[in-house]
């Protein structure tokens, strides 16, 4: 496969590194998550409850939890990521949403 964007060729621990804070690197993770999803055949509406005016992509594997030595690309790649409404991302993000009984 052809990597589109630079970082994906990466590891997280490298990405870590070449930024100078974690809003630059976590940007960079955000931004090629989006672009995954988005070109993906992955529905564009929240798995949870299907609202389609806007989704947000979120990590179903946190990016915390992967390994230094983890490519950027395995973090990023469409099998990780979900969309969410901003109501359904919060709760994942905040308060531990399940979605383990949900179409992914």
């Amino acid at each position: 496969s052809c990597i589109r964007n630079p970082i994906e060729g990466l590891t997280k621990g490298e990405l870590m590194r070449n930024r100078t804070n974690w809003q630059s690197w976590r940007s960079s993770i955000q931004k090629g998550a989006r672009a995954a999803y988005r070109d993906s055949s992955k529905p564009k509406s929240c798995a949870v409850c299907g609202y389609d005016k806007t989704y947000e992509v979120a990590h179903i594997k946190l990016f915390l939890i992967f390994s230094d030595d983890a490519l950027i690309s395995e973090i990023n790649h469409v099998d990780n990521l979900v969309a969410l409404c901003p109501n359904h991302h919060w709760e994942f993000d905040h308060i531990g949403l399940d979605l383990s009984e949900y179409q992914l």
